[in-house]
């Protein structure tokens, strides 16, 4: 898969699916995740991330690999 590298603010969360929606695009933190500067309950709607993902063949979320909390 590629890699792709996200940056903006929350604008939707799943908690039981374990997604949220950053520019448009739905995000998957079920895997493993290394986290910078937070960690998974710091992921809430309106906070600015930088991600790191794979985008995952025939499907359209993305796996996030590293999330990035911004000051």
């Amino acid at each position: 898969g590629n890699e792709v590298e996200l940056k903006g603010n929350i604008t939707s969360i799943d908690a039981s699916a374990k997604t949220f929606v950053l520019r448009g695009q739905t995000v998957s933190y079920g895997g493993t995740v290394q986290y910078s500067g937070g960690g998974e309950a710091s992921l809430t709607v309106g906070r600015s991330v930088e991600v790191k993902a794979m985008i995952a063949p025939n499907s359209s979320t993305l796996s996030a690999t590293k999330i990035e909390f911004e000051n």
